[in-house]
């Protein structure tokens, strides 16, 4: 159910009585994307996305998470995706890194189907 993409850019909205999960992961995206734009190179280190995100929250930048007002990133330490929480948190380098380890991997798994191919067929 995606009733409540509709109530994504209302601030009004009560999106955490929503049953579906896309608009509180749409509002974490977005607050990593934010943190990557503010340290784009340094990232913000491995630790430190739960007050980055709530720094979010309480600049107006992003929606609360949970209408829990003591705990409104609800207590995430991640961006619900490898590729934006790598580059939030250890910057560009980093993001190289990985895309570079996971380029290497699908190479090499690439190189030894077709090796199998060659030899065993």
């Amino acid at each position: 159910n995606l009733s409540s993409i509709g109530d994504y850019s209302k601030p009004e909205a009560n999106h955490w009585i929503k049953r579906d999960s896309i608009v509180p992961r749409l509002l974490i995206w977005n607050g990593a994307i934010n943190i990557i734009n503010e340290n784009t190179f340094t990232g913000i280190g491995l630790d430190n996305f739960n007050r980055e995100l709530h720094s979010q929250i309480i600049n107006n930048k992003i929606q609360p998470i949970r209408k829990d007002f003591d705990n409104p990133t609800a207590g995430l330490n991640h961006a619900h995706s490898q590729f934006l929480d790598t580059f939030a948190k250890l910057g560009l380098f980093g993001f190289l890194l990985l895309s570079f380890f996971i380029g290497s991997v699908k190479i090499t798994k690439t190189m030894y189907l077709q090796y199998l191919d060659y030899y065993l067929f």
